[in-house]
């Protein structure tokens, strides 16, 4: 979640970001630590329907088996990204959001074998494993897929992750760094460290 929401400040700004976990001293910290962090007004709250009334963005991060939202509480144009459980039995978003959005996993082939939130959309009869896919996230990145295509649509990116993606963004990033003479050694941190943003 801390990785998430520092990425997503960087390109989007929010004005205000409420962070909810069932355990009130996780949320609490959480909304501590990034108060003086991003440029956004950001608060714990006390149930998942105070963080999505009104959300433009929404972010599950969690290790739920079962989905942690109400497709009722996601309103026309909101963007979803969920990036907390990708596995075949375990899906944190509910099937009927799934189906009513412009549904992006970062592979298709994936998707339709351990991405668990499309999976049970499939087994619910709510969509169609072979045309629920609207695209691959490279596709809409490369500008191959328009994305959201109006204001109104609800979008769910779900983010499975995939070794490819990472070293080539890391290539590409290093490549423009040293042809531009930028940069400098350092040491790396931990992979618990890098994703936990701690």
């Amino acid at each position: 979640a801390r990785g998430q929401l520092a990425t997503t400040a960087t390109v989007r700004e929010f004005e205000a970001v409420r962070v909810f976990s069932p355990t009130a001293e996780h949320r609490e910290v959480f909304a501590e630590e990034f108060a003086g962090r991003i440029d956004a007004d950001v608060s714990a709250v006390g149930s998942t329907s105070a963080a999505l009334a009104g959300a433009d963005v929404v972010i599950t991060a969690t290790t739920a088996s079962d989905p942690v939202i109400d497709d009722a509480a996601i309103e026309p144009g909101t963007h979803v990204t969920a990036m907390g459980q990708y596995h075949p039995e375990k899906n944190e978003l509910p099937p009927e959001l799934v189906a009513r959005a412009t549904y992006v996993p970062d592979l298709r082939a994936r998707a339709t074998r351990d991405a668990g939130s499309f999976l049970a959309a499939v087994d619910a009869g709510l969509i169609d494993a072979e045309t629920g896919v609207a695209a691959d996230l490279g596709a809409v990145v490369a500008g191959e897929h328009p994305g959201r295509t109006s204001d109104d649509e609800v979008t769910v990116f779900d983010s499975g992750g995939t070794g490819i993606e990472t070293a080539a963004a890391a290539h590409m990033l290093y490549k423009r760094a040293s042809e531009a003479g930028r940069g400098q050694s350092i040491e790396f941190a931990p992979a618990s460290e890098a994703l936990t943003g701690r």
